[in-house]
C-alpha cells in the first residue's frame, strides 16, 4: 500500500490535490494518520487512473479552460 501511494505521489498531480498536500505537511501529520489521510486522497481524486495513465504511457487528457467570457446584449 505504502509502495503504491509514493508512486503515485510522486507524478505531477491535481492542484487539488497539492493542496491537500501542502496542508498536510503545514498540519505536521505523521504515521498512521498520514497513510490513513494519503490513502483517502488516492480514492477521493481517483489517482489509480492517473497512475494507470502514467503506467501505460498515455498521455494526460488536455481539459479546455475558459479564461474570458463575454455577454450579448
Amino acid at each position: 500500500k505504502i509502495n503504491v501511494l509514493e508512486k503515485t505521489f510522486r507524478y505531477t498531480l491535481y492542484p487539488a490535490v497539492m493542496k491537500e498536500l501542502n496542508l498536510i505537511r503545514r498540519m505536521g501529520i505523521t504515521g498512521e494518520r498520514l497513510l490513513e489521510r494519503l490513502s483517502d486522497i488516492y480514492f477521493q481524486y481517483n489517482l489509480r487512473s492517473l497512475l494507470d495513465r502514467k503506467v501505460k504511457g498515455e498521455k494526460e487528457q488536455i481539459v479546455p479552460r475558459i479564461i474570458c467570457s463575454e455577454s450579448l446584449i
